[in-house]
């Protein structure tokens, strides 16, 4: 996706946080302003029911 990205990482085991430049990229706008509960289920849906 071309996405700018910076990686902050922690102790080992722990997940690293990634944070994307301020764009008007989906993605990038959802993680500034927050994701519905509506698109979280839209997105999993999609990844466990590819071809539905």
């Amino acid at each position: 996706m071309n996405l700018k990205t910076e990686v902050h990482t922690d102790q080992v085991g722990a997940r690293p946080h990634v944070v994307l430049e301020p764009t008007d990229h989906p993605l990038a706008v959802e993680q500034r302003t927050g994701i519905a509960v509506a698109r979280v289920q839209e997105i999993a849906e999609l990844l466990l029911h590819p071809n539905a």
